[in-house]
């Protein structure tokens, strides 16, 4: 779950000190790339630990804020895919 380590540690360095234009870019050009490649991946899970594990890292980022304000259309896009994919039982 090393990426989602990465995500996290990231998310919360800029959102403790950096400015709202460096917030920005960091969402467009960092983030949400990150987590565009991350999809992809947990996208093609089979086992049901694995996607249980997924989803419960998943979750702890979501209540973190880390996929608010999806910069792109295609952002936007992946935050529902990931919103979905949370609320899978």
């Amino acid at each position: 779950m090393s990426i989602f380590a990465g995500i996290k540690s990231v998310y919360k360095l800029y959102k403790s000190g950096a400015s709202v234009a460096e917030m920005a870019y960091y969402n467009r050009n960092f983030l949400w790339p990150f987590i565009i490649i991350a999809c992809r991946k947990f996208g093609d899970l089979d086992d049901d630990q694995d996607k249980a594990k997924v989803r419960s890292e998943l979750s702890k980022l979501y209540a973190q804020g880390v996929f608010d304000n999806p910069p792109t259309r295609r952002a936007r896009k992946y935050k529902r895919r990931i919103e979905n994919f949370i609320s899978q039982i």
